[in-house]
């Protein structure tokens, strides 16, 4: 792929009001996996410190290390993974992170091609796992509403006070009450501002 024999593809969800979650694919060498684990490489890796804090493309070699990330450079040379290219993206919801590595260095003749190529298959992987990653992840996290609950959530949404809703939907206010603060335990908030602002994070209202 791109001249580069392994790939990964590393994603962090941080959509608003939720929790913040992690997920890879990899085609590294399971050993190296399982060494950078246990190493904990992951806190000294200038890789990930530039995914997490850029969105420009990253030629890695030994120049990138330093002297507390030495021996992870050691190793990653021992998988036949010591250079690549990263290419960071981010939106609202997702940052992702496509490194394209092998074991010989980048030249500055093919380095234009190889970006440009990069950048379009890391933003058709940054799509995908949108779909599939994020989607996942937001039903997972929204709590089970009954019609009546989803109801009197939408109207709490649009800012509506628990008379007007009682109103609306011809009930008394102390079973709106009672709707509502099912919606705020099943949510964990305590606040109707926040339950509205955390379901318009799961998509459940628009």
């Amino acid at each position: 792929m791109l001249g580069f024999d392994k790939c990964l593809l590393a994603v962090q969800i941080h959509a608003p009001m939720l929790p913040r979650e992690q997920r890879a694919v990899s085609a590294y060498p399971i050993g190296w996996e399982q060494e950078y684990g246990e190493k904990g490489y992951l806190q000294v890796d200038p890789i990930v410190r530039h995914g997490v804090s850029s969105s420009k493309p990253l030629v890695w070699s030994d120049s990138v290390y330093t002297k507390e990330s030495f021996a992870l450079m050691e190793t990653a040379h021992s998988y036949g993974i010591g250079y690549g290219l990263c290419i960071p993206l981010h939106d609202q919801n997702m940052s992702t992170m496509m490194c394209f590595a092998r074991d010989k260095p980048v030249l500055d003749a093919e380095l234009k091609e190889l970006i440009s190529g990069a950048r379009v298959l890391s933003s058709l992987a940054h799509m995908a796992a949108g779909k599939v990653t994020v989607s996942h992840f937001k039903s997972t996290q929204a709590p089970k509403l009954t019609k009546r609950e989803l109801e009197v959530l939408q109207w709490i949404a649009i800012g509506k006070n628990q008379w007007e809703i009682s109103q609306i939907l011809k009930l008394s206010e102390a079973t709106v009450a009672f709707h509502t603060g099912n919606i705020l335990r099943k949510f964990d908030v305590t606040s109707r501002t926040h339950v509205a602002a955390k379901a318009v994070a799961l998509g459940l209202i628009n």
